[in-house]
């Protein structure tokens, strides 16, 4: 796996509550592998970001939630009302498996 190749899973929040827990776990999606197993044992720099989509009513009757560019460029880490945790070093093993918090 090269570096550009970088694997990001997300899941899909809606109203989270403050002092609720996301999770991502071997059946969340990601890409460029589809599951969380499929990484190889090892130690990883991790970070979590939420980023905050708007709601948008089109006048053709749809609704479609998006992220919003707020004169930031659409730079995630920059942008309003987006959150994002310190980078934290954990070690991953599918064999093992674990729970790790990032704040």
């Amino acid at each position: 796996m090269q570096l550009f190749d970088a694997p990001l899973f997300a899941t899909s929040l809606s109203q989270l509550a403050p002092g609720t827990t996301a999770v991502i776990d071997a059946a969340t999606p990601g890409y460029p592998v589809s599951s969380l197993a499929q990484i190889p044992p090892g130690d990883y720099y991790v970070p979590a970001l939420l980023n905050v989509y708007t709601e948008f009513h089109r006048a053709d009757g749809h609704t479609m939630w998006a992220h919003m560019d707020q004169w930031e460029g659409q730079d995630l880490a920059r942008s309003p009302g987006n959150l994002i945790s310190e980078v934290k070093r954990i070690h991953l093993d599918p064999a093992i498996g674990g729970n790790f918090k990032l704040d």
